[in-house]
């Protein structure tokens, strides 16, 4: 188990001492390495999403056979409304985080310059 010159367990109850915190440090070791695969994994679900459903509109304009100049301008406008609408899910989740009276503050220094048009 140890190399070179080592001190090693002796006797059985170092034995079963060290075996039981190898056991409980792989599991330690694997539970972290699993919680980071979950939060890359999650990280990666709304690009790969997006991406599917670029993908999607590209293969069927394909099969229509829209010029590759509209192509563009529909893919144009799907990266637009995406980021968008991610922008106003965002800033819905922060507002609804607030009480009403912030929530009207918030809103009012944001929507300032179309309000006063």
């Amino acid at each position: 188990m140890l190399g070179g010159n080592d001190i090693g367990p002796r006797g059985n109850f170092q034995c079963t001492f060290v075996t039981v915190i190898l056991l409980l440090s792989a599991i330690i070791n694997a539970n972290i390495f699993g919680n980071m695969a979950v939060v890359i994994q999650s990280l990666n679900r709304k690009a790969a999403n997006f991406q599917e459903k670029m993908e999607y509109a590209s293969e069927t304009m394909k099969n229509l056979n829209i010029p590759e100049g509209i192509q563009e301008d529909v893919k144009s406008y799907l990266t637009y409304t995406q980021s968008t609408y991610d922008h106003q899910k965002d800033l819905d989740t922060f507002l609804n985080m607030l009480s009403p009276s912030l929530k009207q503050q918030v809103s009012v220094h944001i929507f300032e310059d179309v309000i006063l048009k």
